[in-house]
């Protein structure tokens, strides 16, 4: 099953707006990130993962590209390119572009890349999408893309399968951030844990809520 985050960043001034820059993030194993970039007309793609440009169906505009994996591994090329072609489909869906306003509110890609030496900052705000099923998850996501790299879902305090342990942060008096995955071998006590996730909080409360009302109402 691949299982992707997709969302705008968010955090991160010193690479893009907050916003502006769209990214895919597998949640799976192996964990990586993409964004959406503007396709090159000319240039050559250079010979690692980070420097190869994937078109998106539809669009001329656009490709998936920047590929970096949270930690280094070796991931075989039909691997890959089977997690790129899900990623494809998976920032093409109707439901998600719905989601991430991405029809409504236009977003600028940073020109910049991320290299693998980078230390990445911020949040990626979105929705989940299992790309074997097509289907959107019915809550959003945010992944926090610094160290240490996680994921948590954007949930209702009423939700039957959550507990007191599982919630990491409060968006706001009923919604939370909850039940963290790690996404690389790193990690971090529960009160850093609880810092981080503070951030996102405050990040979804003040920016993402805006740019995206479809994820949780206006």
């Amino acid at each position: 099953m691949s299982v992707f985050v997709i969302g705008r960043l968010y955090g991160w001034p010193d690479f893009a707006e907050d916003g502006q820059d769209i990214w895919v993030v597998h949640a799976g194993d192996p964990s990586f990130f993409m964004r959406v970039v503007r396709r090159p007309e000319s240039a050559l793609p250079r010979g690692d993962l980070a420097g190869l440009f994937f078109p998106l169906e539809g669009d001329t505009r656009w490709a998936l590209a920047n590929l970096v994996f949270f930690e280094p591994q070796t991931v075989q090329t039909r691997v890959i390119a089977q997690l790129v072609a899900g990623a494809i489909a998976a920032i093409r869906d109707p439901d998600v572009v719905n989601a991430l306003a991405l029809d409504r509110r236009p977003f600028d890609p940073a020109r910049e890349e991320v290299r693998g030496e980078d230390v990445p900052s911020g949040f990626v705000a979105g929705v989940l999408y299992d790309s074997d099923r097509r289907a959107l998850s019915d809550t959003p996501f945010l992944v926090h893309i610094g160290l240490p790299p996680f994921v948590t879902m954007v949930a209702d305090v009423s939700r039957d399968e959550l507990d007191e342990e599982d919630i990491v942060a409060t968006i706001e008096a009923d919604i939370v951030l909850a039940q963290p995955v790690w996404l690389s071998s790193l990690g971090c006590d529960r009160f850093e844990l609880a810092d981080i996730a503070g951030v996102g909080a405050e990040l979804w409360r003040e920016l993402a809520r805006d740019d995206m009302p479809d994820l949780l109402g206006g």
